[in-house]
C-alpha cells in the first residue's frame, strides 16, 4: 500500500496530537458521565444540562480534530491557500463553540457541586469561577482583551485535577449495602 503525499508531507507528530487530543475529549465524555452520576439524585436538572452541554462540546471537539486531521491530508497536496481558509474557518467555529459549551457545562457543574455539597465549597466555587469566565472568553478575544485565557485555562485545570482526586478517593456506597440496611 501506498503512503498517501499528504501523509507523507505532514508530521507524523500531527497526527498522535489529534488522535491524542481525541482520546483526552472521549476521557472527558466518562467524567462527565461520572459526575453526572455522582449528583444526579440532588441536582437533576443541574447535571442533565451540564452533560448536554459537555457532550456537545465534546462532539465539537472531536469533530474539529477529524475535520484538521482530513483537510491536512486534503490540502497540504495542493497547497490551495483558499481550501486552508474555509477549514480553518470551519474548525476554528466548532472550537469556539465548543469552548464556550464547556464553560456552560462548568457553570452548571459549579452550581450542582455547590448545590449537592458532593465537592469542597471552594472546588465548586473554583469551578463555577472557570465557567463564568469561559464563556464570555470569546467575545474579549475578539476585541483583543486575551488575558483572560490564561486565567480560565489554569483553574480548568486545577479543577479537573482537583475533582478526579476526589472522585479516585471517595467510595460510593454499594447498592447491595443499601438495600440491606433498607431491609433491616
Amino acid at each position: 500500500m501506498r503512503t498517501p503525499p499528504a501523509v507523507s508531507a505532514a508530521p507524523a507528530e500531527f497526527y498522535v496530537r489529534s488522535l491524542l487530543w481525541i482520546a483526552c475529549y472521549i476521557l472527558t465524555v466518562t467524567m462527565i458521565y461520572a459526575l453526572h452520576e455522582r449528583m444526579r439524585a440532588n441536582a437533576p436538572h443541574l447535571t442533565r444540562a451540564m452533560l448536554i452541554a459537555g457532550s456537545a462540546a465534546v462532539a465539537m471537539a472531536i469533530a474539529e480534530s477529524i475535520i484538521n486531521l482530513k483537510s491536512v491530508g486534503m490540502i497540504v497536496p495542493t497547497q490551495d491557500l483558499s481550501a486552508f481558509r474555509v477549514c480553518w474557518a470551519v474548525t476554528e467555529g466548532l472550537h469556539w463553540a465548543g469552548g464556550h459549551l464547556c464553560g456552560w457545562a462548568f457553570l452548571f457543574l459549579g452550581c450542582a457541586a455547590l448545590k449537592t455539597r458532593t465537592f469542597s465549597r471552594i472546588l465548586g466555587g473554583l469551578v463555577l469561577l472557570t465557567g463564568v469566565l469561559w464563556m464570555p472568553n470569546i467575545f474579549f478575544v475578539q476585541i483583543g482583551f486575551i488575558l483572560l485565557t490564561p486565567i480560565y485555562l489554569l483553574s480548568c485545570c486545577v479543577s479537573v485535577i482537583w475533582i478526579s482526586v476526589v472522585l479516585l478517593r471517595q467510595k460510593q456506597p454499594q447498592p447491595e449495602l443499601k438495600e440491606m440496611a433498607a431491609s433491616r
